[in-house]
């Protein structure tokens, strides 16, 4: 449309200065005229939009006026091809990195964007919060090294070449797509890896919120980082902003993926971040904690072997934990068995113990004290969690192999692997019935049975486990790691012998054998689930200090 309008006007100029038989040619092929037509078309666009500052040109350009030439001349003759700027205002090196169809169509930089460009809410140059970023980080460098402050040029970064030196790679792009994304700046950002991964997605979703109850709507942004396909998740209620890498259309690396992390934490600088098992975190820290914990605080929570629907592993606790302390204000463990024995096997020192903390997911509030025991319910068991090994599952068959007296019913989340070899072992066995996936514990029909079974032995405080407790159902757990801060004699039958699976057995018979001692433990598992997974703890730890939130 442009075209069409600059080439009608261009004929109507050309009929106005010269006779249309007249056919003298400049050196680029076009009639001397319809090039005098053209340059005075361009000029009276520029001339009407201000964006030309004939004082700032001769200061910018010394050689124009050595030379004696027209400043807005030069400009459209010569000036504006070779990347000069017109004005503070306009960046055309700039706006041709970030546009390259500006450069495709051979039309001048500045009358591409005052006639196209500024139409379709193109910028026309750097971004006002990354020119603010750019000149809180020279001032910064200025207090460090003074001799910095000398050079004047620093001190006006509008005016510095800025751009992106002709590269346009995925990360680039993702990363203005991201940003322009974005509407206003955030005081709390959250990187979560995968939304795949329930227990990190509600553990960003109770931090978020906690940030809103503190500082209002719209101060936090959580970002999905490291899967590939996002779905939308509806945990985070609409004062939450959410993004996620893989939905901006470009495949990315994992280190592709860090350097965005590292120019959004340095861009729009929150007061505070939490990396929330997020990969390409955790590698940005690695890679730039010292840059980093300048421009924000950074805190982070940190599991163990973290384990995904497909079956994939990760441990940032042994690729990154020791290397990234240093840089982190603080970081939150899901128990404390798992922060105390860390700290001991990495030496963390006495300086940096206070940095430690253990975080208890709080539960949402349902299934609490829901379960009602009947007569009828005493030879049925209940199994449900995350598979994260084999093991837990050989372990199970084992059980119900030395117990056919007891019905075990299994709702498992886990790989299409892992669910295809548990459904193949119930098939051949005669009291073991897989159930199907669940989306909560607490949503599972607890009352049909009389004891909820747990044999998994990982360093991890699965939350399933927590939710079965919270409902008062009588629980049988393997006495390890963080487990045994839940379940414990006064709560519950933790079973010192986790490997054996006549213990279990026996833990079961009792329960079904004595109700007395059964009512006791679950009455006092519920008030314990109460009080460590309540909102008021996971915020009285998340308000300590150093916090997240404050």
């Amino acid at each position: 449309m442009f075209l069409n309008m600059l080439i009608s006007s261009l004929r109507r100029a050309t009929r106005l200065v010269t006779p249309r038989s007249n056919n003298r040619r400049s050196t680029n092929g076009d009639s001397v005229e319809t090039r005098a037509a053209r340059f005075a078309e361009e000029r009276r666009i520029i001339e009407e939009a201000g964006l030309f500052d004939e004082a700032f040109y001769r200061r910018k350009y010394p050689d124009v006026e050595k030379a004696g030439l027209d400043p807005l001349e030069h400009y459209i003759e010569w000036g504006g091809k070779e990347g000069r700027r017109p004005h503070p205002s306009f960046d055309p090196r700039w706006y041709t990195t970030q546009y390259p169809d500006v450069a495709q169509s051979g039309i001048h930089p500045l009358i591409h964007y005052l006639t196209i460009g500024k139409k379709e809410g193109r910028r026309c140059g750097l971004d006002s919060r990354i020119l603010s970023t750019v000149a809180s980080m020279y001032q910064e460098a200025a207090d460090f090294e003074p001799a910095i402050a000398l050079d004047a040029s620093l001190n006006t970064p509008h005016l510095l070449d800025i751009h992106g030196g002709g590269q346009d790679w995925p990360a680039l792009r993702v990363w203005r797509a991201l940003f322009e994304s974005l509407d206003r700046p955030f005081d709390y950002v959250i990187f979560v890896g995968s939304p795949l991964r329930e227990s990190d997605v509600q553990m960003a979703a109770c931090a978020a919120q906690a940030a809103v109850e503190a500082h209002g709507a719209e101060s936090a942004l959580v970002v999905f980082t490291d899967y590939e396909e996002m779905e939308a998740c509806d945990c985070f209620g609409q004062d939450v902003c959410t993004r996620s890498l893989s939905n901006f259309g470009e495949s990315l690396t994992g280190g592709e993926r860090a350097s965005i992390v590292e120019k959004l934490i340095l861009s729009v600088r929150p007061k505070a971040v939490l990396n929330v098992d997020s990969a390409a975190c955790w590698d940005a820290i690695l890679r730039k904690g010292a840059a980093l914990q300048m421009a924000s605080d950074l805190y982070a929570c940190l599991h163990s072997d973290n384990v995904f629907v497909d079956g994939s592993t990760v441990n940032f606790a042994h690729s990154h934990f020791r290397e990234c302390l240093p840089f982190l204000r603080k970081v939150y463990f899901d128990n404390l068995h798992f922060e105390e024995s860390l700290a001991s096997v990495y030496g963390v020192p006495p300086s940096l113990r206070s940095r430690l903390a253990t975080l208890y997911r709080p539960l949402r509030g349902e299934g609490i004290a829901t379960y009602k025991a009947t007569s009828s319910t005493q030879s049925a068991i209940v199994w449900g969690g995350q598979i994260d090994s084999q093991a837990s599952v050989d372990l199970l068959l084992q059980i119900a192999a030395r117990a056919p007296d007891l019905m075990f019913d299994v709702f498992a989340n886990g790989s299409s692997d892992q669910i295809a070899y548990l459904r193949d072992a119930a098939l051949s066995s005669a009291n073991v019935t897989l159930r199907g996936s669940f989306v909560s514990v607490s949503r599972l029909p607890v009352n049909n049975y009389c004891a909820f079974l747990h044999t998994s032995f990982s360093d991890r405080l699965p939350f399933a486990l927590v939710e079965a407790c919270a409902t008062g159902i009588p629980v049988v757990a393997p006495a390890v790691s963080g487990i045994a801060e839940l379940v414990t004699s006064k709560t519950g039958w933790p079973v010192d012998r986790y490997e054996d699976p006549e213990s279990y057995i026996q833990a079961l018979r009792q329960i079904r054998e004595d109700s007395q001692l059964t009512t006791s433990k679950s009455t006092r598992m519920v008030e314990h689930v109460q009080e460590q997974h309540s909102q008021a703890t996971f915020m009285r730890t998340l308000r300590a200090s150093p916090s997240f939130i404050d």
